[in-house]
């Protein structure tokens, strides 16, 4: 997500890249989300020994990976079927190299 933030989202605004469905605010609004609902899951899985109720908590723990799941799941798609194939369409193949650059084994391909 850091890679992602950082390098191909500004190249994705600079190319007027953005779509229905696929704009910053969108994308960023996700990353926070994820970021958000891994918080939660280290902090749930953390105190679980020392719940009064550990079957309880563990419900909840799994209710909450299985938000992440969902969330993560529909972020990839996005990703996928708006994201990288529109940086693919408008950016040169120098762009990409450029970019891949700041992340050091990545292939372009993976994405």
């Amino acid at each position: 997500m850091e890679y992602e933030s950082e390098v191909l989202l500004p190249l994705f605004a600079a190319k007027k890249a953005e779509t229905e469905g696929a704009t910053l605010p969108i994308f960023r609004a996700e990353h926070r989300k994820l970021r958000e609902v891994c918080a939660n899951l280290g902090h749930s899985t953390a105190v679980l020994n020392c719940s009064s109720d550990v079957l309880a908590s563990t419900l909840t723990l799994l209710d909450q990976e299985a938000l992440f799941k969902g969330l993560f799941s529909h972020h990839t798609l996005r990703e996928e079927n708006l994201l990288f194939p529109r940086l693919d369409a408008c950016t040169t193949e120098w762009e990409r190299e450029k970019a891949l650059e700041k992340h050091p084994g990545l292939l372009w391909h993976a994405l």
